[in-house]
């Protein structure tokens, strides 16, 4: 919103009667009358500028810019509430509204009221605290956490003030996951070791309950129990499966922190296994598990083992679950294999698609083994991948128009680009034209579940500059395209006031009714205008008044866009002198 002033000059003589008092002063007294314009896309109150001595324009202080909370223990306490400090230097009444924005907004809160007044000389304290937020498990992760606290003041500008902390915690993860240790003949056994990881930056405890038995051996150090895991150290256990008589087993194990993971206060981790004990002569190794591949790519292929374990040569073949459909490829389909001797089946993935509409989406099939050797069931295993990557959508506004006074800057509303995929990705913004345009840039983060907001600047430069533009935006990892962006109009105008007369002169005889003169104000554009009108504090400033034609005080007027209103100047001081001068005062620049 742009403020224009417009100054006029009245000069008033009093005719030269007999008032009855000698001590009144024989001259004229000169006023400045101001009309302070507020331009503005809806009819409002609004405040006028306080200059001070040199002609700046007041603005509101605060007493700091950065708060800082320090570290911050995921799940505990937070830290005390911190107070900022908002003092009005000016003369007049400030009017504020107070918003959150940044990159984290969602990590903090204000205690106070969003918005309020401050009197002339007066202070207000905005109290900000540390907020714990309900976020997807991969969006609440440790690191600094900033965020703004806006104070807007309307014409008194707007500042803003920094909050920070670091965000400290425990997190856990367990390698090894879903395990299969394939066909075990009775009697043997197959080992896997597992890692328990606290790759965060506060020590944990870590609760291990497990299913495990027989034919299944957990060894961990004080499991089952709480054992303790310090920031980045190391837990290994070793899971052996031993079967003894033929069958199909399996167990789970999990691993749960305390209270000061980020992640969440639930289990973080789980282990479970499963295998085949046989009797017959083909021995087929695992699943296999791609774990997640990005849109587009494509996973390394991976084997299974075969093995003969019986005394007389086989053949055995492979089928897939789902044919010639299938988002995998086996090479080779058949073979034999001597007493005792082993070969790998190479397992290739399909690529992930480039365009998947929505996550989470898996890609799976079984894969059978046949045996000629006597006794011998078929073997099937699981054949898995999963689909990660980003996906971007844009919530907020789609269209906005933006309109500005020119040399002065407007913003759009904020439109907030959420990624709703399983990774999370650095985002670009710009523009698709326009210098008129400015916009957040450089790469950002986006976590899943998490979402980054963003405003549009608007600032011509002459009556002429009209422009469009839209947001672009490069990621890497995307799953889907970016939907379309939203559009930003700006059109300039010349919004204004016209005050019909630059300057009064004004006559009153001697105790007679109160002088008045008429002023045309006329809104220019196509906005209302609302006017403030007050008198500069010069000698005799107090015996004017402003009055509208019932003879009413008025302090202000709204004026709608492309009419004119009238008010009136009254002078009602008796004196004796003559009509000395009128000195008009140039139009400020609007």
């Amino acid at each position: 919103m742009k403020r224009s002033s417009i100054s006029l000059s009245i000069a008033v003589g009093v005719l030269a009667f007999a008032c009855g008092s000698p001590a009144q002063p024989a001259d004229g007294t000169i006023a400045d009358a101001s009309f302070d314009a507020a331009e503005s896309d809806a009819t409002t109150d609004v405040l006028g500028p306080d200059r001070t001595d040199d002609g700046e324009q007041g603005r509101l202080e605060i007493d700091r810019t950065l708060v800082s909370f320090g570290d911050w223990l995921c799940h505990t306490t937070p830290a005390m509430p911190q107070g900022i400090t908002v003092r009005n230097p000016t003369r007049g009444v400030a009017r504020y509204t107070v918003s959150l924005q940044g990159d984290h907004p969602e990590f903090y809160r204000l205690i106070d009221t969003g918005s309020g007044v401050i009197a002339a000389g007066g202070s207000v304290t905005i109290r900000a605290s540390q907020e714990e937020p309900s976020l997807p498990l991969t969006a609440n992760t440790q690191g600094v956490r900033n965020a703004l606290v806006v104070i807007d003041a309307g014409t008194l500008g707007t500042t803003s003030v920094a909050l920070t902390s670091n965000r400290v915690g425990a997190d856990l993860q367990v390698d090894g996951g879903d395990f299969d240790f394939g066909d075990v003949a009775p009697g043997s056994s197959r080992s896997v070791v597992v890692q328990l990881r606290n790759v965060g930056t506060a020590a944990t405890t870590v609760d291990v309950r497990s299913t495990f038995g027989n034919p299944f051996v957990l060894d961990l150090p004080g499991a089952p129990g709480v054992v303790s895991l310090a920031a980045g150290a190391t837990l290994l256990a070793t899971l052996t499966y031993a079967p003894i008589g033929v069958g199909e087993h399996d167990g789970t194990a999990t691993f749960a922190t305390g209270n000061n993971t980020c992640q969440s206060n639930a289990e973080v981790g789980t282990l479970t296994a499963r295998g085949r004990a046989t009797r017959g002569s083909l021995r087929v190794s695992g699943d296999v598990d791609f774990g997640r591949v990005n849109c587009g790519a494509t996973a390394s292929a991976r084997t299974v083992e075969l093995t003969n374990a019986g005394t007389a040569p086989l053949t055995w073949s492979a089928s897939l679950g789902l044919g010639p459909t299938s988002s995998f490829r086996v090479s080779p389909m058949g073979g034999t294999l001597a007493p005792g001797a082993s070969a790998p089946v190479t397992v290739t993935p399909s690529p992930i698609p480039s365009y998947v509409p929505s996550l989470p989406a898996i890609f799976e099939d079984s894969l059978s083994f046949e045996s000629s050797a006597s006794g011998d069931p078929p073997r099937t295993i699981r054949l898995r991948q999963e689909a990660q990557g980003a996906i971007l959508r844009w919530s907020g506004p789609m269209l906005q128009r933006l309109r500005a006074l020119p040399g002065l800057v407007a913003t759009s509303e904020a439109v907030s680009l959420e990624n709703v995929g399983n990774l999370t990705t650095s985002v670009s913004t710009g523009l698709s034209a326009g210098s008129l345009f400015g916009i957040e840039n450089g790469p950002r983060t986006i976590a899943p579940g998490a979402s980054k907001s963003y405003q549009v600047s608007y600032t011509p430069r002459t009556a002429t500059d009209t422009a469009t533009t839209s947001v672009t935006v490069t990621a890497p990892t995307l799953c889907t395209p970016v939907p379309p962006a939203p559009v930003v109009m700006g059109q300039p105008h010349t919004e204004g006031l016209d005050v019909g007369r630059e300057s009064i002169v004004m006559t009153s005889p001697c105790r007679s009714r109160p002088g008045r003169e008429a002023v045309p104000l006329t809104a220019t554009g196509t906005i209302p205008i609302a006017v403030s009108i007050g008198f500069a504090p010069t000698a005799g400033a107090n015996h004017f008044r402003v009055v509208d034609e019932s003879g009413a005080p008025i302090a202000g007027r709204t004026v709608q866009p492309g009419t004119r209103d009238i008010v009136y100047v009254e002078y009602n001081r008796p004196a004796v002198g003559d009509i000395e001068r009128a000195k008009p005062l140039p139009r400020r620049a609007s």
